[in-house]
C-alpha cells in the first residue's frame, strides 16, 4: 500500500489581505493533489490544520472542495485529523473537517475522551456520523490521535493506554523536539517513543520544519514532513524556505493476526460493545516490533515554495534626508539580488535598519515600496522602519540592536522591578513569551492559554524544588540561557 503524507496546508491563510498570497497555500495543496494521482497512491493522510482557521469563509471552503473533489474523482480517499487551527474556539467538537467528511469529501479520525471515566477510546470509523477513532484501508489499521493542546503530553499516556498493542498508521498533530522554544501542543522524543512500538509509521503535523523521530534513517519511525508553504515570517530564516515536503509512503501490509476489541462507549445512535478489528499482540510485547512487521519505506518530496525573503537592510553611511536613504537601499537591495536566483517573484518582507540624520519618524517605508518593486517585483511586499537617530541610537545602551533583543530586555527590566519575581525573572519571561507566540498565532483557544500558565506554574515549582534551577527553551531566534 502507498500513500501520501502533508500537514499543515493552512487554506484560507494570506497577509494582510494579500490576493496572491491567499492563493498560493491552494496552488501548493493542488500540487499535493496533482502528486498524489501521478504517484498512483491508495490514501493520502492530512496531518492537521487543513485550515488556517476554524471560522472560515464559504470561498474558502468551496475553493477547498474544489481541489478534493479531484481525489474524490479518481477515488483517492483522504483521512484526516483536525490540528489547532481547524476547531472553533468555543466548539471543539465542530470543524469544517467534520463537514467534510461527513459529505465525502474526507474522512475524519477523532477519539472520544471520557473525563468522567478518565480514558480514551477509539471507535471505527462511521459513515453516517461522518468521523471514527480508526479505521482499515487495505489492510492497513489507521488511528487518529488528534491535537490535545496544553494537556499533550498527559493526554498522550492516556492514548497510549487505549490502542492496541500493534497498529499501522497513527496521525498526530503534535510537535516533537528534544529541545527548542516549546509552544503549546508539543512533546519530547522520549514521549512520543512509545507509539514506534505500536505503530510502523506516525504522521507528525503542528510543526511547520522538517524532521522525523528519531533522527536515523534506518530507525525513524514518525515522520513531520512541514508546512507546505511559509506560515509565519520567522520560518523563512530557519534554511528550509525554498520548499515544502510530503511524505511518499509505501507500506507493505504485514501477516499480522487481527482479534477483537470490544468498546465500552458509542455516541447516540450507535450500539455499545460494538467489535472492531485491531492486531494481535506479540508474544514479548511491551518490547520491539513483532519481526513479521515490515518497517515502511519513506520517501521525502518536493513541493516548490513561492520565494521568500525575509531581509534584514542595513544603510550605509548617515543618509542625510530621504533621497539618500532611497540610494543606500537600492544599493542594498541590488547587492541582496545579486546572490539571490528568483525564478518567480516573492514574498518579499524588510526590516530597514542603520543610521540616519533625520527623525526616523519622517522616514516613511511606503516611499521605498517603488524602489523594492523596482529590484525584486515582489507578489507580496512588506517594509519596517527600524532605523535609529544619529546621535540617539546608544542613549538607552541598547544602540541599534535586533528588535527581539529590545523587547526580552524591556520585559526582563519591568519585571526584576519587582522584588517578589527575585530568581524566578527568567522564568517569567520564559512564559511571557510564550503566550506572546501563541496569542500571535491567532488560532489559540484562552483556556489553552489559562492551561499554560497553570501548568508552567507547577513545573516552575517542582523544578525549583527538585533541581534547584529552571531549563530554559532556546532557539536561534530567542536568546534565554540554558
Amino acid at each position: 500500500m502507498k500513500f501520501l503524507h502533508c500537514s499543515d496546508i493552512h487554506l484560507g491563510k494570506t497577509f494582510n489581505g494579500s490576493d496572491s498570497r491567499y492563493k498560493d497555500y491552494f496552488y501548493a495543496f493542488t500540487r499535493v493533489v496533482k502528486l498524489a494521482i501521478e504517484k498512483n497512491v491508495d490514501f493520502v493522510i492530512i496531518a492537521g490544520d487543513l485550515f488556517q482557521s476554524g471560522n472560515i469563509a464559504p470561498t474558502i471552503l468551496l475553493d477547498t472542495i474544489k481541489i478534493l473533489e479531484r481525489l474524490k474523482e479518481k477515488g483517492i480517499p483522504v483521512i484526516a485529523i483536525e490540528g489547532n487551527h481547524d476547531l472553533f474556539r468555543n466548539r471543539k467538537d465542530e470543524s469544517w473537517i467534520l463537514f467534510l467528511s461527513r459529505t465525502g469529501y474526507l474522512k475524519l479520525l477523532r477519539p472520544i475522551w471520557l473525563p468522567e471515566k478518565n480514558k480514551m477510546i477509539f471507535e471505527p470509523f462511521d459513515e453516517k456520523r461522518g468521523w471514527g477513532g480508526f479505521m482499515e484501508i487495505g489492510g492497513l489499521s489507521i488511528y487518529g490521535i488528534g491535537y490535545w493542546g496544553s494537556s499533550t503530553r498527559d493526554m498522550l499516556q492516556k492514548t497510549l493506554e487505549a490502542l492496541p498493542p500493534q497498529a499501522d498508521i497513527g496521525i498526530f498533530h503534535g510537535g516533537v523536539w528534544d529541545d527548542g522554544f516549546i509552544n503549546i501542543g508539543r512533546v519530547s522524543g522520549e514521549d512520543i517513543a512509545p507509539l514506534g512500538k505500536i505503530f510502523r509509521y506516525v504522521a507528525l503535523g503542528h510543526g511547520h520544519r522538517r524532521y522525523k523521530v528519531p533522527e536515523g534513517e534506518e530507525s525513524a519511525f514518525a515522520h513531520n514532513p512541514g508546512a507546505l508553504e511559509i506560515v509565519h515570517p520567522e520560518e523563512a530564516s530557519r534554511g528550509e524556505h525554498e520548499s515544502g515536503w510530503v511524505c511518499l509512503v509505501d507500506m507493505p501490509v504485514s501477516p499480522v493476526n487481527t482479534t477483537t476489541v470490544q468498546s465500552d462507549s458509542a455516541p447516540v445512535g450507535d450500539k455499545p460493545g460494538s467489535s472492531v478489528n485491531a492486531p494481535d499482540s506479540p508474544s514479548d510485547f511491551p518490547g520491539s516490533p513483532s519481526p513479521l512487521r515490515v518497517s515502511p519505506t519513506v520517501e521525502y518530496i518536493e513541493i516548490p515554495r513561492r520565494p521568500f525573503l525575509n531581509l534584514r537592510v542595513f544603510l550605509e553611511g548617515v543618509p542625510q534626508n530621504m533621497k539618500e536613504v532611497k540610494t543606500a537601499f537600492k544599493k542594498a537591495l541590488e547587492e541582496i539580488k545579486s546572490g539571490t536566483s528568483l525564478s518567480v517573484p516573492p514574498v518579499l518582507l524588510i526590516r530597514v535598519e542603520g543610521t540616519i540624520n533625520f527623525s526616523p519618524h519622517e522616514l516613511d517605508p511606503e516611499e521605498l515600496e517603488p524602489v523594492a518593486a523596482e529590484v525584486f517585483a515582489p507578489s507580496y511586499l512588506e517594509i519596517a522602519n527600524r532605523t535609529a537617530k544619529k546621535g540617539e541610537e546608544d542613549n538607552t545602551g541598547r544602540g541599534n540592536r535586533d528588535i527581539d533583543q529590545i523587547y526580552e530586555e524591556t520585559i526582563l527590566e519591568l519585571i526584576e522591578e519587582n522584588p517578589r519575581y527575585g530568581k524566578h525573572s527568567r522564568d517569567i519571561l520564559n512564559l511571557v513569551y510564550r503566550i506572546k507566540n501563541e496569542i500571535t498565532d491567532d488560532e489559540t483557544p484562552a483556556e489553552d492559554l489559562v492551561d499554560l500558565i497553570c501548568r508552567e506554574r507547577m513545573r516552575m515549582e517542582e523544578n525549583h524544588t527538585h533541581n534547584g534551577s529552571y531549563a530554559f527553551y532556546s532557539d536561534s531566534n530567542k536568546r534565554f540561557p540554558l
